[in-house]
């Protein structure tokens, strides 16, 4: 039998518990701090649910309801901060040049098929290769390697144009690939970089095209690779460099404008975390769900992935068909393969 100090405590722990959880989730939410909370969210779910059973098995019926009620109330205020950044929508003068090519870009016509994969430079990736060409994917970004190898097999698969992006980073370089050619803008340039917040070796990018695909037509295309951590002890900075990274990204996508744009590539942490929901989801850019496809490995053994570490967004100009992750071979990261079509509907 309880006493009333005993009741007391627990009606205070029941108000102050998820409280505290519930201010800490929103004041977490676009600082570092939620970045790693966003990445840890499946594992942190897991231990709370076997503290609640176990708390269920010592007959704290009580206790295990407040549990249950933080872990929520607090996943809830983490994924709906008060904090939102708001894209400027002006930019320098190359950004606004952009902006008139992807306005006079006619609207695509046909359907077309997305690839993005992020690999370690280091594995063998034919196998796979061979797997996802089999699906004639009309775009194809790599993140993590700028090898003439690699990138002059997939040109010759799509019979289209490559680029290359060299980086001295851990992270590796770039590759781009589109059944068709790049499109210039405004002079004698087909792609535009755009330097990312990133640690030494991280790699941090973002690159802009306009891709003409045969059959289909021309888009806004950022290719994007924010920040890599490099160790646990630079998590705090890498969660920095994430969320400036998603802002610039938001910012330059707001000048060019989003309605046919498609950004795809590697951003680090889950569409739905704040930092990118509150940032390019404010351009009117919005991701395309998949499985995850991160991490297909541990320790070379097969594990259960968590998150879709690369991702596609599309602007209102794109019905969005399928997403699908595919089979990999000795990668930490599968493959995503994107289908869309084009919203004939709206006007240019």
């Amino acid at each position: 039998m309880t006493t009333p100090r005993q009741q007391w405590s627990m009606a205070a722990a029941i108000v102050a518990i998820p409280t505290l959880a519930l201010t800490m989730g929103a004041l977490s939410a676009n600082q570092p701090i939620g970045v790693l909370l966003a990445m840890a969210e499946p594992l942190l779910f897991a231990t709370l649910m076997t503290v609640v059973a176990v708390t269920l098995l010592h007959l704290r019926h009580g206790m295990a309801a407040v549990i249950l009620t933080s872990a929520v109330v607090g996943t809830v205020a983490l994924h709906l901060p008060t904090e939102h950044h708001q894209p400027t929508g002006d930019g320098p003068q190359w950004l606004r040049v952009l902006r008139g090519c992807a306005l006079l870009s006619k609207p695509a016509k046909a359907p077309v098929r997305l690839l993005t994969w992020t690999i370690d430079d280091s594995v063998g990736v034919e196998q796979s290769m061979e797997r996802f060409l089999e699906l004639q994917p009309d775009i194809i970004v790599i993140n993590g390697t700028d090898d003439p190898a690699v990138g002059s097999r997939l040109g010759a698969a799509l019979n289209g144009e490559v680029k290359f992006f060299p980086s001295d980073s851990t992270a590796g370089g770039m590759t781009a690939v589109v059944r068709g050619s790049f499109q210039y803008c405004g002079g004698d340039d087909d792609h535009w970089t755009m330097p990312l917040p990133s640690a030494q070796n991280g790699g941090g990018q973002g690159l802009i095209t306009f891709p003409h695909v045969q059959d289909v037509g021309v888009f806004p295309l950022i290719i994007t690779r924010l920040d890599t951590p490099s160790g646990i002890n630079d998590w705090m900075e890498w969660g920095h460099h994430v969320i400036s990274g998603a802002k610039d990204i938001a910012d330059a996508a707001s000048v060019i404008g989003t309605r046919k744009m498609v950004l795809m590539g590697d951003l680090q942490i889950p569409a739905r975390s704040a930092p990118l929901a509150t940032s390019i989801g404010k351009t009117g850019l919005r991701p395309i769900h998949s499985e995850p496809n991160w991490p297909t490995q541990v320790l070379g053994a097969p594990f259960l992935p968590l998150h879709a570490r690369d991702q596609a967004w599309v602007g209102s100009g794109w019905h969005v068909q399928a997403a699908r992750v595919l089979p990999s071979e000795g990668q930490i990261r599968a493959p995503i393969v994107f289908d869309l079509v084009p919203d004939t509907s709206k006007a240019p």
